[in-house]
């Protein structure tokens, strides 16, 4: 039932209704040394695709570090041959070219734009991302300037990104959690428990150096909220 309702809605809901906000967005700058503390960045956002953004020029000639500026995708697992101590720059790893969407398209039209986008020639520049797309008020003008191996500029404005993993979750009215996920969930729930057994110990020291009588850590937590 839940998925015959997450497909009718597919058709009502848009990319406004599910994108990812620029602000939430990991990315890497084109130019970034894929050093020992970088690709730990990378790996710990858990995405398997990272937009890559180029630092642009503003009125004055400073240089401004908006992510906007997206001009490719990189896929985490180019990294794999990646040595930290090369000093290699992500501009030379094997990049893919992202599409950009309105983010008033349905997200069963979304899913046609994805469906074509992975039978189509790669471009001049770079490869074709298919399962990523970059979510824009002017999507024509993005698009435009990718094609021209150029980086988003800042009038489409750039409002984050949708993947074709948020759409399924859209299909199914449920998120996934993968492998990393769960892996994810326990060190939480590991990291929860050590917290508890430490702070139940200095709650009971707290109460004990008070009160001149033995307290287990439940009633000292009770007396000291």
């Amino acid at each position: 039932v839940a998925i015959v309702e997450g497909a009718l809605q597919l058709k009502t809901k848009t990319a406004n209704d599910i994108y990812i906000p620029l602000s939430k967005v990991s990315a890497i700058e084109k130019d970034a040394i894929l050093d020992e503390d970088t690709l730990a960045m990378i790996y710990s956002s858990g995405h398997s695709r990272i937009p890559v953004y180029q630092r642009m020029h503003d009125s004055e000639g400073r240089v401004t570090d908006d992510i906007s500026s997206i001009t490719a995708i990189l896929l985490t697992r180019q990294l794999m041959v990646v040595d930290s101590d090369d000093g290699r720059q992500v501009s030379t790893l094997p990049l893919f070219e992202p599409i950009c969407v309105s983010n008033n398209i349905s997200l069963l039209d979304l899913i046609h734009v994805f469906k074509q986008r992975g039978h189509k020639k790669e471009s001049k520049n770079y490869g074709r991302a298919s399962h990523l797309a970059i979510v824009c008020i002017n999507p024509d003008l993005a698009n435009l300037s990718l094609d021209k191996g150029s980086p988003i500029p800042k009038e489409a404005c750039v409002l984050g990104i949708v993947t074709l993993e948020d759409i399924i979750e859209q299909l199914v009215q449920e998120s996934i959690v993968d492998e990393c996920g769960r892996e994810e969930e326990k060190a939480k729930t590991r990291a929860r428990k050590a917290f508890q057994k430490w702070r139940g110990s200095t709650i009971k020291k707290k109460v004990s150096s008070i009160v001149p009588f033995e307290i287990d850590a439940k009633k000292a937590d009770q007396l000291l909220v």
